[in-house]
């Protein structure tokens, strides 16, 4: 990988925070996953229930057998490469992202998608050239040593980065990583569970975003 250069840093997450991925991957869980590792199906009617639910008590739920996630989230990006080009962006997240373009800023996207389908999503929509690198995450739970890597690749220190996701577990691993995060609204979890796991802020609109992480960088860390 290419070294990083900056004085600061915001990473962004793909799914639900940059793209609205979240029927397409209901629809590769439910008719590729179910069958293939005897889980159970996803009923949409109960969505806004499980907006609110961890990552971990999802998988309970729904019996996600833990052993084999590394083998579903690689069948998971194989057929979402198959569908990424029925993919949007959430409405306004374009603007957003090029509103963040600063010289003396990196953005970078770290996921669990596969950097392919990230890749063809971005130049779909005109927004290739405004993020850098895409970083991809090993497995679901594993983002926060990831970001303390890419925080020192990038010669900033943790007061010099962002990193902005749409889940509790983004919230939790971007604190884990000493850095602070942004929730957005308009992700998998809900407003509420966000809420509760207290992000440094939560932006409810993607034109609320540049502003955010603005203020966010310029607060002195206590």
């Amino acid at each position: 990988m290419a070294q990083l250069c900056a004085s600061r840093l915001v990473l962004l997450d793909f799914d639900g925070t940059i793209a609205d991925t979240m029927d397409a991957l209901v629809e590769v869980y439910n008719t590729v996953l179910v069958p293939a590792f005897k889980c159970l199906p996803f009923d949409g009617l109960n969505r806004e229930r499980w907006r609110g639910e961890s990552a971990a008590e999802l998988m309970r739920e729904f019996r996600v057998p833990k052993v084999k996630l590394p083998l579903m989230v690689l069948r998971a990006r194989r057929e979402m490469a198959r569908r990424i080009g029925t993919v949007k962006p959430h409405p306004g997240v374009c603007d957003a992202l090029r509103a963040l373009r600063r010289p003396d800023t990196t953005l970078g996207i770290l996921t669990s998608n596969s950097p392919d389908n990230v890749r063809r999503f971005l130049a779909a929509h005109g927004i290739g050239d405004v993020l850098g690198e895409v970083h991809t995450g090993r497995h679901l739970f594993g983002k926060a040593p990831q970001i303390r890597t890419l925080v020192r690749r990038a010669g900033v220190t943790p007061a010099q980065a962002v990193y902005v996701g749409d889940e509790v577990r983004d919230v939790e691993a971007g604190r884990a990583a000493g850095v602070r995060t942004i929730a957005v609204a308009w992700g998998f979890s809900n407003v509420e569970s966000l809420e509760r796991a207290q992000p440094d802020m939560l932006v409810r609109r993607p034109e609320e975003l540049p502003g955010a992480v603005e203020r966010l960088l310029a607060m002195p860390r206590v």
